[in-house]
């Protein structure tokens, strides 16, 4: 398992390195697992949130790939000022239960 789990790591930080994003993957679970960045995971998503204590920021999906998804991740943090969360943790549905609207979920 371990060696799985260091071989998922070790692929983020090179996508990471890649895409020269400031942001560090750190999802990991069975439906999150980015084992291939061309993937599409949500469908239906078409809408990204990312709730900070200065409000919201909103980004409309327009790839909806792992990659994609964490380059719009990373530009969410950074745009939101927060420099104390780097790490990409989940993406998960709105609280509010809407459909097609999810929530970015970090960690520091």
């Amino acid at each position: 398992m371990m060696d799985r789990y260091q071989q998922h790591f070790d692929n983020a930080t090179n996508k990471r390195k890649e895409l020269d994003l400031w942001a560090i993957w750190s999802c990991y679970d069975a439906n999150d697992e980015p084992t291939n960045w061309s993937e599409v995971p949500f469908p239906d998503m078409f809408e990204l949130r990312y709730e900070v204590d200065n409000g919201t920021v909103k980004r409309y999906v327009t790839d909806l790939t792992w990659e994609g998804l964490y380059k719009l991740a990373d530009e969410m943090m950074q745009a939101s000022g927060d420099r104390h969360h780097q790490f990409v943790e989940a993406f998960t549905p709105s609280r509010h239960n809407i459909r097609g609207i999810y929530t970015l979920w970090t960690g520091s």
